[in-house]
């Protein structure tokens, strides 16, 4: 009788803890916690920042950290850093440095998808931010004759396109009579 009492005791305690669900992660990050990752995440921009970095620094496990960190911040981890990089992208473009040296400093491993990231997130090319910011126009390259010049969008012109790729701009006779 004994051991049919222990039985039903080590039963139902084991019951209880195999049934239990894991525990959800409810609160984010502490202040300090918060601090020390967004100062991380500013300090290496320009580099290719991963999720164990940044667990790391907050001295959790990657999952537990994912978690907390979209409470704290509202977004995912790299949702946040896109969006930091964007923030720096947009601040050097207003400095007047070229795009190239742009999207180096932001963590672009290119040019091109600088461009493509920098129009999903703002809906204006980097040139087109950075014409913004200079003088409410892109400026139009220029030839050497004076007349302007645009990016050809093929290599065959009649004029040729110069080393750059640009192609002088014909204008068309209008057709009003």
């Amino acid at each position: 009788m004994a051991d049919a009492a222990c039985h039903r005791l080590l039963h139902g305690v084991l019951r209880r803890h195999i049934d239990k669900k894991p525990s959800e992660v409810r609160a984010g990050l502490s202040s300090s916690v918060r601090r020390r990752v967004m100062e991380m995440a500013a300090a290496h921009l320009d580099e290719a920042l991963t999720l164990d970095q940044l667990a790391a620094e907050a001295r959790l496990s990657t999952f537990p950290f994912a978690k907390m960190f979209r409470i704290s911040f509202g977004l995912p981890p790299h949702r946040y850093l896109a969006a930091r990089r964007i923030e720096r992208a947009k601040w050097l473009l207003r400095t007047g440095q070229p795009l190239g040296e742009v999207a180096l400093a932001c963590g672009y491993g290119s040019q091109s998808h600088f461009n493509r990231t920098f129009k999903a997130a703002t809906d204006r090319t980097p040139w087109g931010m950075a014409a913004l910011v200079v003088g409410g126009t892109a400026p139009i390259p220029v030839g050497a004759a004076g007349q302007p010049w645009r990016r050809c969008a093929s290599r065959r012109s009649a004029a040729g396109p110069d080393e750059a790729g640009f192609c002088p701009v014909i204008s068309r006779p209008s057709a009003t009579t």
